[in-house]
């Protein structure tokens, strides 16, 4: 048991500051998916490949996720890539949707300024501890729920109204309530930088008093 744990510790610190690795590919090629999706439903008008290749970018995501963890080929890119190209997705994705679903515009902004504010604190705790911070399980779970109610709007092109008002609440929800989960992580993290570098000066002080 002590030599597994010890042999997933060693992959876990190859990996660690490795760029090409499977789960980071595929994130790349997750970024590669995004314009597809603008033009196959704003250009081509194609609802079901735009639903496919969603599916695909949605199947990609999950099994990066899983080869990292199941193989320990996690690496500090892949922390923020990964991140980087689902919401570019879901921006992209809903940006499209609100030519034709208007009250798909809360969400949207909704999600615009929640990674703006997470990504700026996020690159501050970085900058202070010099950790990428992995995502969570709300984090994952909002994508997920954003991932059915974009699919949801894209395979039913006349969807109910009280159907995709029922999407948008339960979706919205997990965002704000994942925003706050974030936030207050981001804080913590950076407090307790704060709080090791105020105990610095005192155990200087201390020896020279000796």
């Amino acid at each position: 048991m002590k030599n597994n744990e010890a042999d997933d510790a060693r992959k876990t610190e190859t990996y660690k500051n490795k760029i090409l690795t499977v789960p980071n590919v595929l994130s790349a090629f997750r970024l590669l998916l995004v314009p597809a999706l603008a033009w196959l439903y704003l250009v081509r008008k194609d609802y079901s490949a735009t639903a496919w290749v969603l599916l695909l970018s949605g199947a990609t995501d999950i099994a990066d996720g899983f080869i990292a963890r199941r193989f320990g080929m996690g690496s500090d890119l892949g922390k923020a890539l990964d991140p980087i190209a689902d919401k570019l997705t879901q921006i992209v994705m809903l940006a499209c949707l609100l030519t034709r679903f208007g009250n798909l515009l809360f969400p949207c902004v909704l999600l615009i300024v929640k990674e703006i504010v997470t990504g700026c604190m996020g690159i501050a705790v970085i900058r202070r501890t010099g950790k990428v911070l992995a995502a969570e399980w709300h984090g994952k779970l909002t994508t997920f729920l954003l991932y059915t109610l974009m699919i949801a709007h894209v395979v039913f092109y006349n969807i109910a109204p009280a159907l995709s008002d029922t999407l948008i609440i339960i979706c919205t929800a997990m965002m704000c309530f994942s925003f706050l989960l974030y936030m207050m992580r981001n804080i913590r993290a950076l407090k307790s930088v704060g709080k090791k570098t105020e105990k610095k000066p005192e155990r200087t002080v201390q020896a020279f008093e000796r």
